[in-house]
């Protein structure tokens, strides 16, 4: 190779190795938080609130609507994730009419995530109307 060559070889690689110093600077100052990973389940519960609430809270709080839902669905079950007034189960007493919605979530009426779900999912198709008397 030739002293020219070699000369412009060397420039290449120092403004590389240069270049790639100030991109690894910049990522190195960049912060970027993506959150717990999705294996990492859910949050625990904060001191003071049951977990069925916690899962109310989580479910429904995107759309500002948390302490309402927490209202109905206290209203509703007593916040008891096993209630079955026969046709209607769960937090929020979700008839039969909704199961092809629980069986998308997981299939169980009784797990709190699962209810909230297709609750959250009631809510924002007709509001608090599904349940009239304890969502006014």
């Amino acid at each position: 190779m030739s002293a020219v060559a070699m000369r412009s070889a060397r420039g290449r690689t120092v403004r590389l190795g240069a270049a790639a110093a100030v991109v690894a600077v910049l990522a190195s100052a960049c912060v970027f938080d993506a959150g717990p990973s999705p294996s990492a389940g859910p949050a625990p519960a904060p001191t003071g609130m049951s977990p069925e609430e916690a899962a109310i809270r989580g479910v429904f709080g995107p759309f500002g609507v948390a302490d309402t839902a927490v209202s109905v669905a206290m209203c509703e079950s007593g916040l008891n994730p096993g209630a079955d007034s026969g046709a209607y189960k769960g937090l929020f007493q979700l008839g039969p009419h909704l199961a092809g919605t629980v069986a998308f979530y997981g299939g169980n009426w009784f797990d709190p995530v699962t209810n909230a779900q297709v609750a959250r999912d009631l809510y924002l198709q007709s509001g608090w109307s599904s349940w009239p008397s304890c969502g006014r």
